[in-house]
């Protein structure tokens, strides 16, 4: 039955056989697990050495609020035996958002490490014009690529399910908010991984440095967007692509205004979410959040596979024919200026982040 599923994995997809036989071996997958399976240990002990001993007066997961500072400092009240009564709730939730940020920003950078340092090395070695020779098409052949080189990624992101659920259910997080999460995190993997093959064919003249140049953009980026609050500027047009932005929607009420993500209070990131719009289309519920995200990474992603079939068989093709930069041009436009302020004090702002969008955007184009 396992002969006749490789048989059947070869058929359908060479590229994609070819890329799980050289990469799932056993001590490949060993590491992977190890390395999972330890950093999740080492988390896990880190948020356990923050829970208050006996005898401490004060800790972030006691349970008794005092009113001069907000309920933000918490005593420690004890049970008969003398142990501190702890706040799982608050705890679990810390836990499952600081496993979120990890594992996306994990997942997403290490991702594009590997798929631009494989092209790398394929080009290097001759293996890549070997591969736009065979009769497989160029959508089967970057589909392989994107589904077998992070496959050991992939293991290692499945084994930390198991934790972020438990972290989040424990924290009483709706597993339909979680469920969200991962769809936005699977919907923005494909955009960055499409990404990263891109940006791979177009630097293969850097000589190995665009691997490291490739994964250090990306978590820049993401962690530029996760620290960025949403201030009714085209700038927010950035917050669409980072699967981070639907983070603060998964704290649960009780703890918003005492969780923090990256120096900022959930409770603010939120009420900033819900008043959030684009073209005065309210973009305030987790779900219609993610709804908008999806169909942004859905546009862009789109454009970078029309750009991926013009220069995969022909690596000295423009990204984009003359048309296809045009209709690029208007959606680009349409996306920014919806996030535009109309209101008087503010426009004059917005002016100057549209115009500094454009000149990036352009820039962008005439290098491709």
């Amino acid at each position: 039955m396992t002969v006749n599923l490789i048989n059947q994995l070869g058929e359908w997809n060479p590229q994609l056989f070819r890329e799980l036989k050289g990469r799932l071996k056993f001590w490949n997958i060993a590491v992977a697990g190890v390395i999972s399976v330890f950093s999740q240990l080492l988390l896990v002990f880190w948020f356990f050495e923050r829970l208050p001993l006996r005898g401490i007066s004060q800790n972030r997961y006691c349970t008794g609020g005092r009113a001069e500072y907000h309920y933000r400092k918490y005593e420690c009240l004890a049970d008969a035996y003398g142990h501190p009564q702890i706040n799982w709730q608050l705890w679990s939730t810390d836990l499952f958002i600081s496993v979120s940020i990890v594992a996306i920003v994990t997942l997403l950078v290490v991702g594009t490490y590997l798929l631009v340092s494989d092209q790398d090395r394929e080009e290097r070695r001759g293996t890549l014009n070997f591969i736009r020779l065979s009769p497989q098409s160029t959508k089967s052949i970057l589909i392989g690529k994107l589904l077998g080189v992070p496959i050991l990624l992939y293991l290692v992101s499945l084994l930390v399910m198991p934790l972020h659920l438990w972290s989040g259910l424990n924290a009483q997080i709706p597993l339909g908010r979680i469920f969200i999460l991962y769809g936005v995190v699977f919907a923005s993997s494909i955009f960055f991984y499409s990404g990263a093959l891109l940006f791979g064919l177009a630097s293969s003249w850097m000589g190995g440095f665009q691997a490291w140049l490739g994964s250090g953009i990306v978590l820049f980026f993401l962690l530029l967007t996760t620290a960025m609050n949403i201030i009714d500027r085209p700038i927010d047009v950035l917050n669409l692509l980072s699967p981070t932005t639907v983070v603060p929607y998964l704290v649960p009420e009780k703890a918003a205004d005492i969780v923090q993500i990256f120096s900022h209070d959930a409770e603010h990131l939120v009420a900033d979410l819900q008043d959030w719009r684009w073209y005065q289309f309210s973009l305030g519920s987790e779900l219609t959040t993610a709804a908008v995200m999806v169909l942004s990474y859905g546009l862009w992603t789109a454009w970078i596979w029309r750009s991926l079939n013009r220069c995969f068989r022909n690596p000295q093709a423009t990204a984009f024919s003359k048309r296809q930069s045009y209709w690029f041009v208007g959606c680009f436009e349409v996306a920014i200026v919806g996030f535009a302020s109309l209101d008087k004090s503010s426009f004059t702002e917005s002016l100057y982040w549209l115009m500094a969008l454009n000149l990036v955007m352009f820039i962008g184009l005439i290098a491709a």
